[in-house]
């Protein structure tokens, strides 16, 4: 999960510069979503097939993809890294 709180007027690049990133998706990844919350607050969520391939990603490129987002529009993100204990879906 990587963290960022955007500067205002930030919003419409950042969402741009995501759907663009996503466009074509490494092969490790199951899902990843751009959110939003309270005070101008966005998060990238990425869930990975595995640690290991999260690792492998990180070694093949000089900056994540998640990371030049945010920093590109100005703000300086956090990155946390969870591991999957249960995952449940519905349909």
């Amino acid at each position: 999960m990587t963290s960022a709180t955007l500067p205002s007027g930030a919003e419409a690049p950042v969402t741009e510069a995501y759907r663009q990133a996503t466009a074509t998706l490494p092969h490790m990844v199951i899902h990843t979503a751009l959110v939003r919350g309270e005070g101008n607050e966005w998060r990238i969520v990425t869930l990975w097939r595995s640690r290991e391939q999260w690792e492998e990603y990180r070694r093949s490129v000089d900056t994540p993809a998640a990371v030049k987002i945010f920093r590109d529009a100005g703000a300086e993100p956090v990155v946390a890294v969870f591991d999957v204990v249960h995952r449940a879906a519905s349909g």
